[in-house]
């Protein structure tokens, strides 16, 4: 039975870890084109801000679809499909409604938005919004393909949206309101993948019975709180650093953009491990040693790739900048290494936080890891005297949160044995 476990975890990870990667590489061709389509430095800032904006907006997302993946896959393996269905009709009824409020808010609040994030164009807020919201709507659908291990699905979905990406970048070429435009198209391929997503989860329930679903309401708004907390700092772990480096060091914030962009690519190989991992972890159940197997797996690999993504990108980095983006951007060399050295924990750190909310023993530890956020967004508004020093406040704090929490998982794998 083991035997089978590994070889379906491993085989899973690769189908996931390939088609991700194709997703990954068309954001990359992304972020390099769109360098060079925007020419602008300071539009190129705007972008990136808005993309961070968005993603730090749409944390309820990634808490629906830790929610849902993790009963689906409960009811997945004991084979109540009919549980499946009526669990995801009911997540659709509480999406609606926290769409209602984040648009209301969001519609409320979009001056003051543009303001703190320096965009000149009020538009563009009003169509991150609308992006949020259908990002809403698609995380039931990612939920419900992790938890049935649609793999296949679900790297569709990641690539289809990457392709749209580069797609609505092309569209602007020559145009006026060159970033209203982009968000448009994007928006409007984020339905569309919405819709293919919700055709695939569809028809995995078609032939269901209804059958009344009952839920330990306890259990359920407890690891929901669990799943808040989690992905607020999941959330502020990815994208924080872009928004305060916009804030306090706006001339250079395109060319740390740059930096980034490049440097975020060494972290993609962990979103493929966790998608993996987290509904192997939860049919664990309790069988501990079988989860702690996967979590170690999931570390080694990721650290693998990490590493050697880290290498190669100091190497080749330079040239790409100078190549892609040109002259313009050249400066931003000098933030490659310590902007690698900053994301390097990010993806380990991302796969510990999955494993904790696929397993209960190890929640404890988010008061490490959402301390330590904590810490590094309190460091740089207190110590910000170059970007350079602020990069490496970051990196260190990311650093010690991440050994933190590996001592704190060995000492409670250890107490209960």
């Amino acid at each position: 039975m083991k035997i089978k476990k590994d070889r379906s975890f491993e085989k899973d990870s690769v189908l996931i870890f390939c088609m991700m990667m194709l997703g990954n590489l068309c954001g990359v061709i992304f972020q390099l084109i769109s360098g060079r389509i925007l020419q602008s430095t300071s539009l190129y800032a705007d972008l990136n801000a808005l993309f961070s904006f968005y993603t730090i907006l749409i944390w309820p997302a990634s808490v629906i679809t830790f929610v849902v993946t993790r009963y689906i896959t409960i009811y997945d393996g004991n084979g109540e499909n009919a549980k499946i269905n009526e669990f995801l009709k009911k997540t659709a009824f509480i999406v609606i409604i926290v769409v209602f409020l984040i648009t209301l808010m969001g519609k409320i609040s979009e001056g003051r938005i543009s303001v703190f994030l320096r965009i000149e164009d009020s538009k563009l807020i009003t169509l991150i919004i609308g992006m949020v919201d259908v990002a809403l709507f698609q995380s039931i659908i990612n939920g419900g393909l992790q938890g049935t291990k649609s793999f296949f699905e679900y790297g569709l979905m990641t690539l289809m949206g990457q392709l749209c990406k580069i797609v609505s970048m092309i569209i602007v070429l020559g145009k006026n309101n060159q970033l209203e435009v982009f968000f448009f198209a994007l928006l409007c391929g984020a339905v569309f993948t919405m819709l293919v997503g919700f055709i695939g989860i569809k028809r995995k329930t078609k032939k269901t019975l209804k059958e009344k679903l009952k839920i330990d309401k306890r259990e359920f708004y407890e690891y929901c709180l669990v799943s808040i907390i989690a992905n607020i700092g999941l959330t502020l772990l990815a994208n924080v650093d872009m928004l305060l480096v916009k804030y306090y060091f706006d001339n250079e914030a395109g060319l740390y953009s740059v930096a980034i962009v490049l440097g975020k690519i060494i972290t993609y190989f962990s979103g493929a491990i966790v998608v993996v991992l987290f509904p192997f972890a939860v049919n664990a159940g309790e069988n501990e040693k079988y989860a702690l197997k996967l979590l170690k797996k999931s570390l080694i690999y990721n650290s693998i790739l990490t590493c050697s993504a880290a290498f190669v990108l100091n190497i080749v980095g330079q040239y790409l900048i100078y190549f892609i983006y040109g002259e313009a951007y050249k400066v931003a060399v000098d933030y490659l290494f310590p902007v690698t050295l900053l994301v390097m924990p990010i993806g380990v750190i991302t796969t510990v936080f999955n494993y904790i909310l696929a397993r209960k023993e190890c929640r404890d530890i988010l008061k490490i890891l959402v301390g330590g956020i904590l810490l590094e967004i309190l460091v740089v508004v207190l110590v910000h005297p170059t970007l350079k020093t602020v990069i490496y406040e970051m990196a260190c704090v990311l650093w010690s949160t991440f050994v933190l929490s590996l001592i704190k998982i060995y000492t409670i794998y250890k107490n209960r044995n």
